[in-house]
């Protein structure tokens, strides 16, 4: 079936068309959806502020 992109991370799309990678970088949202990227990338953060990662994985 796939991903529905557009329905799924529009919101997550910034006003310049990027949306932001697990790596912290920016990328071109129509890039994400020809390269197809998919991972997941989940990180605590705590009411201090500290961020820990929990898991980082490429799921292709």
């Amino acid at each position: 079936m796939g991903c529905t992109w557009d329905d799924e991370f529009s919101d997550d799309v910034n006003e310049d068309g990027q949306l932001e990678l697990i790596n912290g970088k920016l990328c071109d949202f129509e890039e994400v959806k020809r390269n197809d990227f998919v991972s997941i990338s989940i990180t605590m953060t705590s009411a201090k502020g500290l961020k820990t990662e929990i898991i980082q994985e490429e799921l292709a």
